[in-house]
């Protein structure tokens, strides 16, 4: 039996809750200030559909992969730089170092903006792992 790997993803991000402002997370440990929710959310690129297209083309999958989803989080720095990745939420650590690695190699992101201007934004990407049977 065939299995093909489906990967679906969606960012989660406060920005819908939002009426209007800009959300702030404290960053003690470097003493700046991190956005959660923005005016403008931060961007991989200006296609759409280009971050599925680079996490496709990436990610390399452990020999034993199962179900479930790994939601890493990062912040996208004022520069575009992802920084501070991390597992939020795992599902089997070499499963969880192949997305934080994924994450963490990113090239540059449009970043987001509060009243116009670049900030750094708090993101989640839960990436999807799904094995169904090809027919």
């Amino acid at each position: 039996m065939n299995y093909l790997l489906i990967i679906s993803l969606f960012f989660i991000s406060l920005d819908s809750l939002a009426q209007s402002g800009c959300g702030i997370i404290s960053d003690s440990s470097e003493s700046r200030i991190v956005y959660n929710i923005s005016d403008e959310p931060p961007k991989f690129s200006s296609h759409t559909d280009s971050l599925e297209r680079y996490i496709q083309s990436k990610l390399t999958f452990p020999q034993e992969c199962i179900e479930g989803a790994v939601y890493i989080g990062f912040v996208v720095e004022a520069s575009g730089q992802v920084t501070n990745a991390r597992v939020v939420k795992g599902i089997k650590t070499d499963i969880d170092n192949q997305a934080l690695s994924l994450v963490s190699n990113m090239s540059n992101w449009i970043p987001g903006k509060c009243d116009g201007n670049p900030i750094s934004h708090f993101m989640v990407i839960p990436i999807r792992f799904s094995l169904t049977t090809k027919e």
